[in-house]
């Protein structure tokens, strides 16, 4: 009974200790107040530049450690050491490729996804906001030249497969009908392929002897098509192969098949090549037009439209059957009196004219093409022979500029200007005489763009590194590391670009309250000069008007007391000529409080370097939640408390070091 009766009194007294006693931590700020303006403009401006490799290294890494053969399969150190080896190696690959950039990715391309992983392209879409918006034009030509290239590389697979297995199946079928040894090892070179080659000379040869009305035939080209179609050579070599009464024989009908579907894909990738030729022209209309974000924007567009055209139009002599117009563009003329046009210098006096106009060149070739059309050519039919049917290197790599271009056309719903580009115009404008001070710069546009575009950057960063998006992305424990460092520049550009608006507004409101603060002093019957000093007045706000009435105010009880008690010789006990000194004491006290109204206070948060919040994910449980009561009982315990709060220590070392970093560093 007597223990029951004890341990009941000792719960009662740890209850009440508990209940009794309250711990209220204060934190004491003892240095200066905050940075200057300047240099917390300086410092968000500082973190988005920063936070940019760390993105970069963010998306490379969820992208690259997502695939399969990198996954962990063990939690042994040894498994762990050889999948850190091979990580690096497929991050060296990755980066590696001719799409990739250290920066924004197109998300796919011509050969497919670039980036598979969602997280990877969520981060991806947090990098494109460095970059200017190309104007939407270019997405739609960039995604009606993928399909087009799509259509070609279908096709030229037919022509040129690197597994000639289908071929050989076919000509299985074709080989037992043809009799005729010379036209059966003529048709074989062609019907199938060799390590992606199909050999066309010995059939010409063979064409050359069966067909000699059909003149020359120097190569396998469109004119050679064309013959062959609008003379219906197919059906008469099937006649002399197979004989009249086997054309629905297997063979024969296999015959058909295969030389119409080698016809019809080199038809198409040259149809192809000549849609290429055609955007690549609407492109260069686009590029005159205009409405890019920046010059820089335009330039690099502009380039790689020059580029991939110059690439892609062929100039050829029948270039020179054309009749020039009056507005040609000079580079079009020339190229068209040109017999026998050189294909590097073709090229490169191409590529000089759509850089210098690109509006007359899309024009003039438009035209050029209309006139070829009538004779059965196009921009492209020196590239016409089967041996030249297929995307140079350089054509594909001007392909994936123009995709990397035209990669944030779809990025709706911002700034066309990316923050690269607004932060250099800000220091453009910051480096103007007349803006030597934050004051001024916060009333241009360039200063409120830029800080608009900070809050939606700012944004998307806290987003990701306050949700649980990345804890919850599969990665291992090094992705897992970059959630506080997002926390840290997303909520520290948040807090920094809020506090820098509110300022900036108060500024422009006290700007525009000047003439209103002027007003009110001249009715009063305030005559001071500086009141009718337009030139003096233009620089002043409504607090700066104060200030100079209460400097106004101060002289005359500077005067004022100066002549307390002088009077005048006829009148010794007569008042002051300025009146008497406590009244502009009461003056002046009024006109402080009037100015100190004007004045801006900073938030508590302009002290902050970073908000850090409370969320799910710190990864430290230490300094998670906890109960401060219950603590503070457990503590309450005489000699033995401390042993049931051990954790206090770390917990504190722990929380020391987070209000380090919740501070700012003062200079």
């Amino acid at each position: 009974m007597k223990t029951k009766t004890f341990l009941t009194a000792g719960a009662a007294v740890l209850l009440f200790t508990g209940c009794a006693v309250l711990t209220v931590d204060v934190d004491v700020y003892t240095g200066p107040l905050a940075n200057t303006r300047e240099v917390q403009t300086e410092q968000v401006i500082s973190l988005v530049m920063g936070a940019k490799p760390l993105l970069v290294q963010l998306r490379d890494h969820l992208e690259v450690a997502s695939r399969p053969s990198y996954e962990v399969q063990t939690r042994g150190a040894g498994e762990l050491i050889r999948q850190r080896g091979g990580l690096e190696k497929e991050m060296i690959r990755f980066r590696a490729h001719d799409w990739y950039w250290a920066g924004f990715v197109a998300p796919s391309g011509l050969d497919g996804l670039h980036l598979n992983n969602d997280h990877a392209l969520r981060v991806n879409d947090i990098l494109v906001l460095y970059d200017d918006q190309t104007p939407a034009v270019f997405g739609a030509l960039i995604e009606r030249g993928r399909e087009i290239v799509q259509r070609y590389q279908a096709n030229q697979d037919i022509l040129f497969p690197l597994d000639n297995a289908a071929d050989k199946k076919s000509w299985s079928r074709i080989a037992p009908g043809i009799k005729d040894g010379s036209a059966r090892a003529a048709y074989e070179a062609f019907f199938v392929a060799e390590n992606g080659r199909r050999v066309a000379e010995p059939l010409l040869v063979w064409l050359r002897k069966r067909h000699p009305s059909a003149g020359p035939i120097p190569e396998f080209n469109a004119a050679l098509v064309h013959y062959f179609r609008t003379n219906q050579v197919i059906v008469k070599e099937a006649e002399k192969l197979f004989g009249k009464d086997e054309l629905d024989d297997e063979p024969a009908r296999e015959f058909f098949r295969q030389a119409d579907r080698l016809l019809h894909a080199y038809e198409e990738c040259r149809s192809a090549l000549h849609d290429l030729a055609l955007l690549s022209v609407r492109g260069l209309k686009a590029v005159a037009d205009g409405g890019f974000a920046s010059a820089a924007d335009s330039n690099y567009v502009a380039q790689s439209v020059a580029a991939f055209a110059a690439t892609v139009i062929t100039p050829s002599p029948h270039w020179n059957s054309t009749k020039a117009g009056t507005a040609w563009n000079p580079a079009v003329k020339a190229l068209a009196a040109e017999p026998q046009p050189d294909a590097k210098t073709a090229r490169a006096v191409l590529e000089a004219g759509m850089l210098r106009d690109p509006g007359t060149m899309a024009t003039s070739l438009l035209e050029l093409d209309t006139q070829l059309a009538r004779q059965g050519h196009d921009l492209v039919s020196d590239s016409g022979s089967l041996s030249e049917l297929r995307l140079p290197g350089d054509l594909k790599q001007e392909l994936a500029y123009l995709n990397q271009a035209a990669g944030s056309a779809l990025n709706t719903g911002r700034d066309p200007k990316g923050l690269e580009t607004l932060i250099d115009e800000y220091r453009l404008m910051a480096a103007n005489p007349t803006n030597t001070t934050l004051a001024k710069r916060a009333q241009t546009a360039e200063f409120h763009c830029l800080m608009d575009s900070l809050v939606a950057f700012g944004e998307k960063v806290a987003t990701l590194g306050n949700t649980d998006t990345l804890l919850n992305s599969g990665g291992d424990a090094e992705a897992h590391r970059y959630v506080s460092v997002l926390q840290y520049v997303g909520n520290a550009i948040l807090v920094h670009v809020d506090e820098l608006q509110h300022w900036s507004d108060h500024a422009q409101r006290s700007k525009r309250q000047r003439p209103l603060a002027v007003a009110a002093l001249r009715d009063a019957g305030f005559t001071n000069s500086f009141l009718t000093d337009t030139n003096q007045l233009k620089n002043m706000d409504a607090k700066d008007v104060l200030a100079a009435e209460i400097e106004a105010l101060r002289a005359a009880h500077v005067k004022a007391m100066s002549e307390a008690g002088t009077g005048t010789e006829a009148d010794p006990d007569a008042a002051p000529a300025h009146g008497s000194p406590d009244k502009f004491v009461r003056a002046l006290d009024e006109a402080i409080q009037m100015r100190n109204g004007k004045i801006y206070l900073r938030p508590a948060s302009a002290y902050l370097r970073s908000s850090y919040p409370a969320t799910t994910l710190n990864v430290n449980e230490s300094v998670g939640w906890n109960n401060q009561l219950e603590r503070q009982a457990w503590r309450g315990i005489p000699i033995i408390g401390g042993l049931f709060d051990s954790s206090s220590r770390a917990r504190l070392t722990e929380l020391r070091e987070l209000d380090k970093q919740s501070w700012q560093n003062i200079n």
